[in-house]
Order: structure tokens, then C-alpha cells, then sequence
């Protein structure tokens, strides 16, 4: 009994202050997380190269994937106006607090894929929307939070736009 009391308590204490649910994009990254399509092997190798060094298969597999993770990116652009992003922490078991890694994992499907089509947009000089993508990323490392504090995910950012 007094291991859930702990736990609720915990769970209470990692909220941002002053959370209001209308202001957490939860529900978008939620559904963005749920519905984006994992790296395919193959194209992880292209994270190093610019499309003009893709061969045709790399370039094609990157246009579909890409497009085939919309609906997870327009879901992840329009989370990224509210305030915060509060990964709440979950009972296992019903014991103590954990952070699912999963939602840290789809996340960087979801940073690829934007770094991804920043690339092609870049290759097909849409600059303002590759910087868009950009910023898209940006904005998600700076306005996740995990007991209160902004979750970093600079070093996945870092890593990706470092090879742009």
C-alpha cells in the first residue's frame, strides 16, 4: 500500500509546474509515436551522406519512408506549439515509476525521419521548409519534459543535424 502511495506521489512530483492538460502535447506525440514507421536497415547508412551521394534505391526507399511517416510528422509539427511534452512515468507491475525506453527509441525514428526530409528538401533547395524541420526538432528537444525538467534529446539531435 504504501509502495503505490510512493509511486503516485512520484508520478505527481514529475509534472512541469503548473501543468495544465490543454498545454501538453501528449496527446499528439502519443499518436505520433504510435503511428511512425520504424528506420528500415538499410537507409540507417544514409544518416552519414548527403542525397546527392544516395544511389537511386537509397533515395527512392528514403522519398517513401519519409512519406510514408506523414501523418507522425504533421502530428509531431502541431505538438510542438504547446508549451511542454510530459513523458509521464509508468507502473510496471504496479511497483515503482519506470520510463518506458520505447518512447525514447520512436523517438528517434521521428527525429530521423525529420533530418531525413530536411536532406531531401534541402537536395530540392526548399530551404525554408528543411530549416522548418529543423526547428521542428529543436523545438521537441526543448519542450519535453521529464520530472519537471527539459529532457534533452540535443544529442540526438546533435547527432543528426551534425551530418546534415
Amino acid at each position: 500500500m504504501y509502495q503505490l502511495y510512493y509511486a503516485s506521489e512520484f508520478i505527481e512530483l514529475s509534472k512541469p509546474d503548473s501543468y495544465t492538460p490543454n498545454e501538453d502535447a501528449r496527446e499528439q506525440y502519443r499518436e505520433a509515436l504510435r503511428l511512425v514507421k520504424k528506420i528500415p536497415t538499410k537507409l540507417k547508412e544514409v544518416r552519414k551522406l548527403y542525397p546527392t551521394q544516395w544511389s537511386s534505391e537509397q533515395l527512392t526507399m528514403a522519398k517513401a519512408w519519409v512519406s510514408s511517416n506523414t501523418d507522425s510528422l504533421n502530428l509531431i509539427e502541431e505538438g510542438i506549439q504547446k508549451p511542454y511534452y510530459w513523458i509521464e512515468y509508468q507502473r510496471v507491475n504496479n511497483r515503482m515509476p519506470v520510463l518506458l525506453p520505447d518512447i525514447l527509441l520512436d523517438m528517434n525514428h521521428i527525429v530521423f525521419a525529420l533530418c531525413i526530409r530536411a536532406k531531401l528538401r534541402t537536395s530540392q533547395n526548399q530551404l525554408d521548409l528543411a530549416l522548418s524541420d529543423i526547428k521542428t526538432c529543436s523545438r521537441m528537444a526543448s519542450t519535453t519534459t521529464l520530472q519537471g525538467i527539459p529532457v534533452t534529446f540535443a544529442y540526438v539531435f546533435q547527432f543528426y543535424s551534425y551530418r546534415m
